[in-house]
């Protein structure tokens, strides 16, 4: 009976949370529809850089009084570069990406993700894990030549793989073993995380144009 409870508050907690982020985000930042111009002109650092590992980075987001704790489902996901384009960029780099849910954990759990609490809290395992990286689609618009990319999407925004949550948070992923074109400050844009799979890629191209002609 008490598990009963704590799923259902649980789950009470979790649509609060999802409503309250959804009325804050009723619209994409700013930030995030910026031309592409000024994105370029804003960012200090740009890489091309392939992906390497994917692993869960579970943040801190409250405690109820009964112990359990929240956190919010974020994946830290591993690169190696292999151009640096703009700034100073390390050989190796993290990129965190909040995914806009939440996870709980038991109270004296030793793990932050138990598996079984609720439905999003397994996200630590290797089977979660999976999951997502076969999610991630493998769009790169044919080379960033398509109609698609050249236009807009809803609410007038740019296309591009990243989306925004109902936090407002930018979110993307990757796949182990694919290239991106990696904007490494916030915030973040609908551009900011590009898979390259042609040597000419037009936004790879655009880019490092944009980037030289400001050296």
């Amino acid at each position: 009976m008490h598990r009963l409870l704590r799923l259902t508050i649980g789950a009470i907690f979790a649509l609060l949370v999802a409503s309250h982020d959804a009325a804050a985000c009723f619209v994409p930042p700013d930030s995030a529809v910026t031309p592409d111009e000024e994105l370029i002109a804003r960012t200090g650092r740009i890489a091309l850089a392939v992906a390497k590992t994917v692993s869960p980075a579970p943040t801190p987001y409250g405690e109820w009084i009964d112990g359990t704790r929240l956190y919010r489902v974020v994946y830290r996901y591993s690169f190696n570069t292999i151009e640096v384009i703009k700034g100073e960029v390390p050989a190796s780099f993290d990129v965190h990406i909040d995914t806009g849910a939440i996870a709980l954990s038991r109270a004296g759990s030793p793990e932050p993700y138990s598996p079984g609490f609720a439905g999003n809290s397994a996200f630590g395992r290797q089977e979660a894990i999976d999951k997502r990286v076969d999610s991630i689609p493998d769009e790169d618009y044919d080379g960033h030549r398509s109609a698609e990319w050249e236009g807009s999407g809803a609410l007038n925004r740019p296309v591009g793989r990243a989306v925004v949550q109902s936090s407002c948070d930018i979110s993307a992923g990757f796949r182990p073993g694919r290239t991106y074109l990696i904007f490494l400050d916030e915030p973040y844009h609908y551009r900011s995380f590009e898979q390259i799979i042609a040597p000419d890629d037009a936004w790879l191209t655009k880019v490092r144009f944009l980037v030289s002609m400001t050296r």
